[in-house]
């Protein structure tokens, strides 16, 4: 059995969608979903650009009672040996304990439906897809009271991101312990293995080599027959690195190296490596098997004059006016 892990948020806003038919929420919208009579039927995931792919779902299963309404009744998540096996390779962020009350999707009994992971699970890296719904009760909770009570409401969220801005380590070629490839690009996503969110495999080691594009002189049409040149674009030398995801294993590392410089990455941190044309991202995989799910990171080139003290890459890679507002310079 894969085992299964999904990055879970504080829900903020929600729209609560009731009858037969489901309305299939956007990309960055909230949707809380009424299943209650609905099993079997799935929810579509489409990205509003055939150029985009789907990544960063968060799904989250609401019964229709809170907490205290079952302290009396004692649930265990063990009652089979299958089950118990599912559970063990399920993660829920610790965030999940602070849900805020706005309704439906604000009720404190929740948790996390097999069903509804393994297809959003399934849904990363594609234009579109399905996340199925079913009458299968709650595996995971922040809360005991809540294991298996069946719920009846899904809040999902989830992101697009340019197809030809995300990198994936484990697709470099090639033989032999360590494999390399170059890539040229001004922004955009790092993942660590095709698979992902899905464990990755042990006893590998791949490097990625970034650099930005090449600058090229811009033309300015002025009149039908005359065109002018604008002046070139001052080529970026430095690139921020923020790190979104990072689940990898005791004896696994994923380092950052530019020149004579190295930065092991840790969990929520951001590094500038400046006076560069290149970097590299280096995963060091360890023989021996472990069920983490990986690495997502995300880089910015950024020239001399642009202020990137304080920024997040992951936000500027997702925002076209963050990273004009930052370009201004």
């Amino acid at each position: 059995m894969k085992s299964l892990s999904i990055v879970l948020g504080f829900v903020v806003s929600c729209v609560l969608t009731t009858g037969s038919t489901l309305i299939s929420p956007l990309p960055g919208q909230r949707r809380c979903l009424d299943m209650s009579n609905a099993a079997g039927k799935q929810v579509l995931l489409r990205c509003t650009s055939t150029k985009n792919i789907i990544f960063s779902i968060n799904a989250m299963c609401y019964t229709t009672s809170s907490i205290s309404d079952t302290n009396n009744r004692k649930r265990s998540i063990y009652s089979t040996n299958a089950i118990s096996r599912i559970s063990s390779n399920i993660s829920i962020n610790d965030s999940t304990r602070g849900i805020s009350d706005i309704g439906k999707c604000g009720s404190q009994c929740s948790g996390q439906q097999l069903e509804v992971l393994t297809s959003s699970h399934n849904c990363y890296w594609k234009l579109e897809c399905n996340i199925t719904w079913s009458k299968s009760p709650i595996l995971k909770s922040p809360s005991k009271n809540c294991l298996m009570k069946v719920p009846s409401y899904l809040d999902v969220k989830y992101q697009c991101v340019r197809k030809k801005r995300v990198f994936f380590l484990s697709k470099i070629a090639g033989h032999g312990p360590i494999r390399r490839a170059y890539k040229e690009s001004d922004y955009g996503m790092i993942v660590s293995h095709v698979q992902y969110p899905w464990v990755y495999e042990a006893g590998q080691s791949n490097i990625l080599t970034l650099s930005p594009r090449t600058s090229r002189r811009r033309r300015t049409r002025i009149s039908r027959n005359r065109t002018r040149r604008r002046r070139k674009r001052m080529r970026a030398n430095k690139v921020l690195v923020t790190v979104d995801v990072l689940d990898v294993g005791q004896n696994d590392a994923v380092v950052v190296s530019s020149g004579n410089s190295t930065e092991s990455l840790v969990k929520g941190s951001s590094i500038v490596l400046e006076n560069t044309h290149t970097f590299s991202v280096r995963f060091m995989v360890s023989s021996e098997p472990s069920s983490r799910h990986g690495f997502v990171l995300c880089f910015y080139w950024a020239r001399g004059c642009e202020n990137t003290s304080g920024e997040d890459a992951c936000k500027i890679v997702r925002s076209s006016k963050r990273r004009r507002r930052i370009r201004r310079c």
